[in-house]
């Protein structure tokens, strides 16, 4: 099974698939995700461990050649090989927001609450696999994307489901709803 595997060997199985277009990349990404996995609860620089390791790190997550969708898709198919060997499996969705409202000089954020001064990040819905037994089998799919200034004014309705102020979902059309950003 993949989660007995040591951390190299873990990072190796789940990266196996990405095409990232260089080796030195895939080699990059294998090492970025063992320090990650290795230290989960820490920062990017306490993880990574030296400054040559964190400013690699960073310099991989900023290659265009890197994307979330690129890194997610090799997971997804790791992650499938894993849904093959249960009869049932139980795909989990959520959406979450990630806060980015400290100083930063991260790009292409849009605003995750209801007021004007709210707090800036992006949004995030991702699709978990579980076993029948609650065993994490791993992503199959993660859609992230920041909302545009204009749809300020959203409130939460339940969970992290964020809908406008002025109608209920069931009275909204598709288009308007804030599921209309997942990919069908």
């Amino acid at each position: 099974m993949v989660s007995e595997l040591p951390i190299d060997d873990w990072a190796r199985h789940e990266f196996a698939h990405a095409r990232c277009g260089d080796r030195r990349l895939q080699e990059r990404l294998i090492t970025v995700a063992r320090d990650f996995a290795a230290h989960s609860q820490a920062d990017t620089p306490e993880a990574c461990g030296t400054r040559a390791r964190t400013k690699a790190a960073y310099r991989f997550l900023a290659n265009p050649r890197a994307s979330m969708q690129q890194l997610i898709r090799s997971h997804a198919q790791a992650s499938a090989g894993r849904c093959r060997h249960h009869d049932v499996v139980l795909a989990v969705q959520d959406t979450t927001t990630l806060n980015y409202s400290a100083p930063t000089i991260t790009e292409g954020l849009g605003p995750i609450g209801s007021r004007a001064e709210g707090e800036q990040g992006l949004i995030v819905h991702d699709t978990m696999a579980f076993s029948t037994e609650g065993t994490p089998l791993g992503l199959i799919d993660v859609y992230a994307w920041a909302r545009h200034c204009e749809d300020r004014g959203l409130r939460r309705l339940s969970g992290d489901c964020y809908l406008p102020y002025r109608s209920n979902v069931a009275n909204q059309p598709r288009e308007e709803r804030a599921s209309a950003e997942w990919p069908c």
